[in-house]
């Protein structure tokens, strides 16, 4: 009887783990993705007006932009293949 009781509580606590760890992933997502457009839209109005401080503004922004673009492309991976299974 303890060994079906032990079974059970960590059958449980691992369904919870989950389930938290797969809505903690998706905020995460959702997080990066508007960084990203937060970032590439910035980038785009410093790279239409003058000025130089203006142009190190966007050309820091596109090595800002870069780690969250493979971060969405990771995410995007993640999501397809657990869709394929």
């Amino acid at each position: 009887m303890i060994s079906t009781v032990t079974v059970s509580t960590v059958s449980t606590v691992t369904t919870i783990t989950t389930s938290t760890v797969t809505g903690l992933v998706g905020a995460l997502g959702l997080i990066v993705i508007i960084a990203l457009i937060f970032l590439l839209s910035a980038q785009e109005i410093a790279r239409a007006t003058s000025g130089s401080r203006r142009r190190t503004l966007a050309r820091f922004l596109s090595v800002a932009t870069v780690p969250l673009i493979l971060v969405v492309l990771f995410i995007i991976g993640i999501r397809v293949a657990g869709a394929l299974t």
